[in-house]
């Protein structure tokens, strides 16, 4: 356990805060974990693992029914700074004041998955524009508050690397 680096527990549905709690005291080094849809665990868990895997370069907690709280993600961010990769698809709840806590503190943040994240606004999309440097992706499907602004940022950014944008059904972009 002391050397485990990644761990996908993808769609499985009956792990919990306590496991997450469990894998973190016996694996202090987690770098890479995908909990995409696992619907039992909690911001407590996900707080857990991430003040307890400060190297933590991706995180998925997408589609994690039992995480609601901006302060979780805002958490995970200041903990965890050498993220590069997070997912926080269908949190119907994030506000753009949690994304630009992980733009501010994850400066190597490489993709964000935003996928239906509907309060996301262009404040948030400028934030991540202009301070992670290395950001390659960003999906903002669904995510209608966005408009043409984010857009452009995100385009000025495309200069240094961006590669994937994801803009589906963002009826405010023309």
């Amino acid at each position: 356990g002391k050397h485990l680096r990644l761990v996908s527990l993808r769609r499985c549905g009956g792990i919990t805060d306590a496991a997450l709690v469990a894998l973190t005291a016996g694996c202090p080094k987690l770098q890479h974990v995908d909990l995409h849809q696992c619907g039992s665990i909690t911001d407590m868990g996900v707080r857990a693992l991430a003040m307890g895997n400060p190297e933590l370069v991706h995180l998925d907690i997408g589609s994690c029914e039992g995480v609601l709280s901006n302060d979780t993600v805002t958490l995970v961010a200041e903990s965890c700074p050498n993220l590069q990769y997070l997912s926080l698809d269908l949190c119907y709840w994030l506000a753009d004041e949690a994304v630009k806590v992980v733009a501010a503190k994850c400066a190597s943040l490489r993709h964000i998955d935003l996928h239906q994240c509907v309060n996301i606004t262009d404040a948030a999309v400028l934030s991540l524009a202009e301070c992670c440097p290395s950001l390659e992706g960003i999906n903002l499907d669904s995510c209608h508050r966005v408009s043409d602004t984010g857009v452009q940022a995100l385009a000025r950014k495309d200069e240094a690397g961006l590669v994937q944008l994801g803009f589906d059904r963002c009826h405010r972009v023309s």
